[in-house]
């Protein structure tokens, strides 16, 4: 995976150049990173009571700027799943 994808995928959403509801929805579902996200499975993701379709395309567009949209359909995007319990 390409370096500038690997970093941003790690970095947290807040830092990232994301609208401040996309950032509030993460955070409603408890997600820090994109990485978080790209490791659900999708059908886990929809069911979430924050989620919508909004939000998905603003995700979509933004992975489309590093040329990662493939990651959307890959799960788990960083090769570790994080634990999102604590």
């Amino acid at each position: 995976m390409d370096s500038a994808i690997t970093e941003m995928i790690r970095k947290p959403v807040n830092s990232l150049e994301l609208s401040n509801a996309f950032k509030a929805v993460c955070a409603d579902m408890r997600y820090s990173t994109i990485g978080e996200i790209l490791a659900v499975p999708k059908e886990e993701l929809i069911r979430k009571p924050s989620f919508t379709f909004h939000w998905l395309e603003e995700l979509v567009e933004f992975m489309k700027r590093y040329d990662a949209v493939h990651l959307l359909h890959a799960g788990d995007a960083t090769g570790n799943i994080s634990d999102r319990s604590m």
